[in-house]
Parts: C-alpha cells; sequence; structure tokens
C-alpha cells in the first residue's frame, strides 16, 4: 500500500452514510442484469448484450448507484461497464470519489488497477475548489502507478492520464502532469531545464497529440494535424529540438509513456528538412536504439528506435547512412535491428548500392587524418584523439612533451573543447566497435573489391584500416587463381605481400578463409603470423572451421560428429546473439525444446554451427 492512502482526507460518518444509502439494492438489480449477460459466449461485451439497454434506461442517480456498488464489491471480468455506467450525466461527488478512493485503500492498495477505474472517470469532473485537498493524494497515487508492473500498460495509461487531467484542473496547470511525469528521471528535468517555454500557447497541445501517435507509422490525418498545430504553437519547432536534444544527452532508460512522446516528437522533426534536423534526428535514433551493457536487448526507448529508423532511411546525405550502417550492426534488439538493416537495403536501393557495400561506405572517418590521429589546439596544449589498437584515446601535450592526464588549465577554462573532445573519442569507440563486427561478418560473405576500392576502404579508412592491416587477404587477376598475402606499404599505395615478402600482382580481392585453404597453407600463415608478432583484431588464420568428413559426404543430412556431446546452451546462446542470430529457448515448456531444436537444425544445415 502506498503514502497516498495516508494522504487521503477524512471521509466523514455522515459522507460515508450518504454516498452508501441505496448501494445494496443497487448491487442486487446490476449483478442481475450481469449474471444474464455471463450466459452469452464468453466473447461478447456485457454492453453489447440486448439486456443492458435496461440498464440504459435507468436514471442517472440509479447508474451512479450502480456503479459505486460495482465499485465496492467484484469488478472483474466487467471490463468496458463502468464508462456505460459512469457517463457524462451521472451526478458524482467529491464525497463519491473520497469514497471510493477508500474502499481501494481499505483492500490493501492497487491490485491490477481495475479497481481505479471509477475514482478515475470521477476525478476530472469535479471542480478545483473540490479537488484542492485531493492533490497530494491523487498525485501520489499516480506516482505509484507510474512505479507498479502488474497495472498494465493501458490501463496505467489511462488511469494516469484521468487522474492528471484532475490534478491540472486544481493546480491551474496548463502543461498536462502525464505528459513528462515524474516516472523516470527525464520527464522533471525538461521540466525544470524548458520552464515556460512547455506551457507557451498551443505547446501543451503540441505535446499531448505528439504523444497520441499509438504506432510507429503515423497516418495522414495524424500528421495534418500535427502541421497545424506546429504552425500554431509558440516556439513548437523550438521545444520539439530542446526536447530531443534533452534526451540525447539524457544516456538512460525512459518510461514508456516517455517514449511514446518521444515517438511523435521524432516524427515532428522529421517535417524538417534541413541538415540540423537530420544530424539532431541521427542522435536521437542512436540514444533511442542505445542501451545498458548488462541488458543490451532492451533500448532507451525501444518505440521511439523503432518509428526513427524509418524516419531517418528517407533523409538524404551521409549522416543517415552512417547512423543505420552502425545500428544494424551494434544493436542487440531484434526489432531495432532488423528495421535498420531493413532501412539500409531500402536506401542503399535507392543509391544503387546493396546492403553491405552501404555499411562499407557509410563508416565515419571522424574527422581523423590515415595515420588515425586528430590534433587540435587547446589553449596552449595541443589535443590529440588517435587510434591506439583497437581503441580510440585523448592524450595532452605542450612543447612536444605528452602529458599523463588532461591539464587542471584544460579543465578550468575550456570545458566545451575537453567535452566534445571525450565526446568524439567515444563515437569513435562505437564506431570501431561496429565496424570489428562488421569486418569479422565480410567472413561469411563471398565479396571481392577491386583493388583501388579495396586499399581505400580497408587500408586508408583511418577507422578500419586498423583492422584491415592486420587481415590474410587474397588477390587474383583472372578470378579463378587466387594468392593470399599480408598488407603492406608500398609508396603512396599498398601492396600484398606472401610470406616471402614478395608483392602480388594487383588485380581483384578478397577476403582470406581458412575454409578454403589446405591444411598446409593455414598452418605456413599461423606459424607466419606468430613469428612476426602480429595479433589478429579476430579469429582468421586461427579460426576454427568444420569441413565435411567423408562420413557425413555419405550420410548428406545428418552427422554424428558431435552426438551426446553436452552444448552449454547459455554460452552457446550467447555467442549465437552476439552475432546477430537466434534461438529459442531450450525448455520443455511453451513449445521451448521444439523450436530450438529446430532452430539449431536449421543453422547446422546452414553451415553456422559444427553439425
Amino acid at each position: 500500500m502506498g503514502d497516498w492512502t495516508a494522504l487521503l482526507p477524512h471521509l466523514s460518518d455522515a459522507d460515508r452514510r450518504q454516498v452508501e444509502t441505496g448501494l445494496a439494492e443497487a448491487d442486487e438489480r446490476i449483478r442481475a442484469v450481469l449474471r444474464i449477460a455471463s450466459t452469452y459466449h464468453w466473447g461478447s461485451s456485457v454492453t453489447s448484450v440486448p439486456e443492458w439497454s435496461t440498464v440504459e434506461s435507468w436514471s442517472a442517480e440509479e447508474r451512479r448507484r450502480a456503479a459505486l456498488a460495482l465499485h465496492r464489491g467484484s469488478t472483474s471480468g466487467m471490463s468496458g461497464v463502468m464508462p456505460d455506467l459512469a457517463t457524462e450525466d451521472v451526478p458524482f461527488t467529491r464525497a463519491d470519489l473520497l469514497w471510493c478512493l477508500d474502499v481501494v485503500a481499505r483492500r490493501g492498495g492497487v491490485d491490477d488497477g481495475t479497481d481505479l477505474e471509477l475514482p478515475a472517470l470521477i476525478a476530472p469532473r469535479l471542480t478545483a475548489a473540490e479537488l484542492a485537498d485531493l492533490v497530494p493524494a491523487l498525485s501520489a497515487l499516480s506516482s505509484e502507478l507510474l512505479d507498479d508492473h502488474f497495472v498494465t500498460a493501458a490501463t496505467r495509461r489511462r488511469t494516469v492520464t484521468l487522474l492528471g487531467q484532475a490534478i491540472d484542473r486544481a493546480t491551474g496547470s496548463r502543461l498536462p502532469a502525464w505528459l513528462l511525469h515524474r516516472g523516470d528521471t527525464f520527464g522533471p528535468a525538461v521540466r525544470a531545464d524548458l520552464g515556460g517555454d512547455l506551457v507557451e500557447p498551443g505547446v501543451p497541445e503540441l505535446l499531448e497529440h505528439c504523444a497520441a501517435l499509438d504506432k510507429p507509422a503515423a497516418t495522414a490525418k495524424w500528421l495534418r494535424r500535427l502541421d497545424e498545430l506546429l504552425v500554431a504553437a509558440h516556439g513548437g519547432r523550438q521545444v520539439v529540438r530542446r526536447l530531443l536534444d534533452a534526451f540525447t544527452a539524457h544516456g538512460r532508460s525512459v518510461h514508456d509513456d516517455t517514449d511514446r512522446l518521444l515517438r511523435g516528437l521524432v516524427w515532428a522533426l522529421s517535417r524538417e528538412r534541413d541538415e540540423r534536423a537530420t544530424e539532431l534526428l541521427a542522435r536521437a535514433t542512436a540514444s533511442a536504439a542505445s542501451a545498458r551493457r548488462e541488458a543490451a536487448g532492451f533500448p532507451y526507448a525501444s518505440r521511439t528506435a523503432i518509428a526513427a529508423v524509418r524516419l531517418l532511411a528517407d533523409r538524404d546525405g551521409d549522416v543517415p547512412l552512417r547512423t543505420l550502417a552502425r545500428l544494424a550492426v551494434t544493436v542487440r534488439n531484434k526489432a531495432v535491428r532488423s528495421r535498420a538493416q531493413t532501412a539500409l537495403t531500402q536506401l542503399g536501393a535507392r543509391r544503387g548500392w546493396s546492403l553491405s557495400e552501404v555499411m562499407e561506405l557509410a563508416v565515419d572517418d571522424h574527422g581523423l587524418g590515415p595515420d588515425g590521429r586528430l590534433t587540435r589546439a587547446v589553449g596552449p596544449y595541443q589535443a590529440t584523439v588517435e587510434i591506439v589498437g583497437e581503441r580510440a584515446r585523448l592524450v595532452f601535450a605542450r612543447d612536444g612533451a605528452t602529458l599523463k592526464g588532461v591539464p587542471a588549465q584544460v579543465k578550468q577554462s575550456h570545458e566545451d573543447d575537453l567535452a566534445e573532445l571525450r565526446g568524439l573519442v567515444k563515437r569513435i569507440g562505437a564506431t570501431l566497435v561496429s565496424e570489428r563486427q562488421r569486418v569479422e561478418g565480410l567472413l561469411s560473405e563471398e565479396r571481392v573489391w577491386s583493388y583501388p576500392d579495396w586499399s581505400s576502404r580497408f587500408l586508408d579508412h583511418p577507422v578500419t584500416a586498423t583492422y584491415g592491416r592486420r587481415l590474410l587477404w587474397e588477390t587474383s587477376a583472372d578470378g579463378r587463381r587466387w594468392t593470399a598475402g599480408l598488407p603492406r606499404r608500398n609508396g603512396d599505395g599498398w601492396t600484398i605481400v606472401d610470406r616471402d615478402g614478395h608483392a602480388l600482382a594487383h588485380g581483384s580481392v578478397r577476403l582470406w578463409h581458412p575454409a578454403r585453404a589446405d591444411t598446409a597453407e593455414v598452418l605456413a600463415w599461423r606459424a607466419h603470423l606468430v613469428a612476426a608478432g602480429l595479433t589478429q583484431p579476430f579469429k582468421q588464420a586461427f579460426r576454427e572451421v568444420y569441413l565435411r568428413t567423408p562420413a557425413e559426404e555419405k550420410t548428406e543430412t545428418y552427422s554424428n560428429r558431435f552426438a551426446a556431446h553436452i552444448l552449454r546452451y547459455r554460452q552457446a546462446n550467447a555467442l549465437l546473439r552476439a552475432r546477430g542470430w537466434q534461438a529459442g529457448y531450450l525448455g520443455t515448456w511453451d513449445g521451448g525444446r521444439q523450436r530450438s531444436h529446430q532452430g539449431l537444425r536449421r543453422r547446422r544445415m546452414a553451415g553456422v554451427l559444427p553439425p
């Protein structure tokens, strides 16, 4: 039971007797109708059966008493009954509301939310004076509902909205209490930061409309109303941008209600076609799709991410391309990831590229030079952002001497520059992660590049080069005979050299895979890498391969190679998910065993897992 019960004003005995007058008779009448209605098919609505017409003929006072009687008893299985009883003409009073809340409190507090249906319907109908001393209790009740995971989302949203309307009437607030509420830290923060901008003429109506978008795709009717509100709202477009800017800086999960509002806001932003709007939309998309490392499959704002991915794919320029390419590789949520991949495919089709090539061309260089470094003057110091190994770092130097940390003068006098540089390091780090996964994924593709494309995309690119220069590649002049080697700088360009250091003829290039080499070649390259002290970014020369044995070629459809071996399922499932693959959970419930076995069998047949 929450603190709201302790904040309820006292209900006098006289008021209680007045409210409860005639409830016993009303309960008997309404229950008789409901018993008859229950004989109909279970899928039928109670209020749609013929017998309900009797209730509709009752006077407003009779329906008031019936609603209160049902509220006092059990309302289980009576969805839709209360709104039809508690219509606008029913004369509910302040005492009725207080009595309803007292009934809920005596039961031990909110259960599944259905017992709040009647008080939520009554509250917005009362006057500001009648609600004044109820505001603390209603506010505390709303806060409890926002944190209650046992109440369904639809019930919670409807109840909180109605209670919020009552609170707004009592307090005179122009910004609805159910918008940007205390269900997360984002709502109160932007209410404090944006202050009066949120209650400028037309802005509350604009935000309400954005929060009312129920699906990822907006209808033409919703968009027409959105355009009208954007024109009518004083500073509405600026508020949209400021809210999304604040969200990108938030870096944490938001409440489901906030997620719905943000989804509408990205649609509002999409009506602007300038470059700054595109950049903000890209940042909002990336922020919404982000997740905590320990909960990688749960984005900060999944509804917003799904809608924003679609909107971003319709924008021009390189920013959408790079953002979607990064999401398509790094995001673990299946719904967001699949939509990012679909959006990339559609974007690439419009530009004449395959999905793989789109992701390749979209890699951001972040302004780094070919050596993977960017140097900038910050006061009397030189700040350098550089890639070392597979990590990005920020170092400071003065008069050619590298410093151990960030100088105090930079922290005190150049806060904005320092924040920008640290943000750049973070963005480069994200690109490095996505690039490593993307390049490793090329092992399963039959991609072939021309020599100029290969060298520019994998050896000269300041981010991708940290991987491409440490991998084995094959080159061929005719597309039939391929020779493997390692990249080596050759003047202003690059060449591929074999184990003896001899340059190979330029031609088509592809990524070397041990499955295409014989055992002697694989062992030779392994020994060469060890002797050269070259650490590859992922398993290539030392990669396990599972070629079919003569026995498997004979049986064709099955293999006993790993028969009776125990699969460490949690470890295997984690590896599958890390590569964007899917597998059902093993178990004997809900068909889990059957789905999991079928999923693993499909992957074995496709060569993803060993037989």
